[in-house]
C-alpha cells in the first residue's frame, strides 16, 4: 500500500519491489527537496514521524515504517500528510494523486 502510494505521487522507492521489506519502505527524496526537510514538515505540521537515512543516505531518503500494530488508515493518514508537504514545497503533485491509488487498494481489499 505504501509503495503504491509513493509511486503514484511520483516518488521512487529505494529498492525494487522483489526485494522490498515488509516492515519499512525507504523513499528517495525528490531532487531539490531533502529528506530532512520532508521529515521536519511531517513532524511539525502533522505529528507524523518517519525515520531518516543513515550515514551516506542521510537527507537522501526517508523511511516509512509499517511493522507492528499499524492500521491501513494510519498509513493512509501519513501518506496524505506527505502529499501535502510535497505540494507545499512545490513538488509537482496534485492533492489526491497518491492517496487516490491507496483508496482504490483499500476498496479492492474490502471487496475481496
Amino acid at each position: 500500500m505504501v509503495r503504491a502510494g509513493i509511486k503514484a505521487m511520483g516518488l521512487s522507492p529505494l529498492v525494487q519491489d522483489p526485494v522490498a521489506s515488509s516492515s519499512v519502505t525507504s523513499v528517495l527524496a525528490p531532487g531539490g527537496l531533502g529528506a530532512n526537510k520532508i521529515r521536519k514538515g511531517l513532524l511539525e505540521r502533522f505529528g507524523v514521524i518517519v525515520a531518516g537515512g543513515q550515514q551516506r543516505l542521510d537527507d537522501f531518503i526517508f523511511r516509512i515504517g509499517h511493522l507492528g500494530f499499524v492500521r491501513p488508515l494510519d498509513l493512509f493518514s501519513a501518506l496524505t500528510a506527505l502529499e501535502i508537504i510535497l505540494y507545499e514545497n512545490d513538488f509537482p503533485i496534485e492533492i489526491g494523486q497518491g492517496t487516490r491509488e491507496v483508496q482504490k487498494l483499500l476498496v479492492e481489499k474490502e471487496d475481496a
